[in-house]
């Protein structure tokens, strides 16, 4: 039984050492060999053996973040698409006008009150310009538009043509384009 716990302290000492940070070389080795009495080679196995246990405590520890971070992350990314859906229910209920705004506004009195009222025209815009810029829907109109409209003008004379052009932005009011 002496010779376990003997082992045991000597695996434990080198394993101290290492996490320390003192390297498992030839020179602990042969100082651990000499203080223990024992052959620099049995040093060498007591000293793998405690990087052993080391190497599975880092294990363990790696293990527990992995395992934390996994935790850590699956919750933002469940608040984040609970956070994505309400924002989207809240711009439709703007969007419907069934979501009541409360709005400040001055009294006659030269007094500030808080009313609350259905949203306006121009928050129902906001709401669907925001709607629509987040499922990507301008991207879709984008693509679609990329052969834009060519308008075609009648004009009675060069005069109205050239007015028309300079209008438009273009420098040269004698080119001949496709607009006209």
């Amino acid at each position: 039984m002496s010779k376990q716990i003997e082992l045991a302290e000597r695996i434990d000492e080198a394993k101290t050492r290492l996490e320390k940070g003192e390297r498992p070389g030839d020179a602990m080795a042969t100082e651990l060999a000499g203080k223990w009495s024992v052959s620099v080679r049995t040093a060498h196995r007591y000293i793998a053996y405690a990087k052993d246990i080391l190497d599975g405590y880092i294990q363990k520890r790696e293990t527990i973040i992995q395992e934390i971070r996994a935790e850590a992350i699956t919750e933002e990314i469940r608040n984040s698409v609970l956070s994505s859906l309400e924002l989207e229910a809240k711009l439709c209920a703007i969007i419907e006008g069934k979501l009541m705004a409360e709005k400040i506004v001055r009294t006659k009195d030269g007094q500030y009150e808080r009313i609350s009222c259905l949203p306006s025209h121009r928050d129902i815009i906001y709401a669907i310009d925001k709607l629509f810029r987040k499922r990507g829907g301008y991207d879709k109109i984008l693509r679609s538009n990329e052969n834009p409209t060519v308008f075609k003008f009648e004009v009675a004379d060069q005069k109205s043509a050239d007015l028309i052009k300079k209008a438009m932005g273009l420098n040269k009011p004698n080119d001949d384009d496709e607009i006209f």
